[in-house]
């Protein structure tokens, strides 16, 4: 089962940044991680489903 959550991040200028995390488990175990970072909310939106 995979799980997509979405993190705000404050960069160092005052800006923010949004970090999509994907978590694949199997059996209570992860077994694949992966995240990357977008200046919006709806890019990282889009990308964690089309990930998972």
């Amino acid at each position: 089962m995979a799980s997509v959550t979405i993190d705000k991040r404050q960069k160092a200028n005052g800006d923010f940044s949004y970090r999509c995390t994907i978590r694949v488990k199997k059996n209570g175990v992860i077994i694949h991680r992966e995240s990357k970072t977008f200046s919006k909310k709806e890019l990282a939106k889009t990308w964690g489903k089309l990930r998972r």
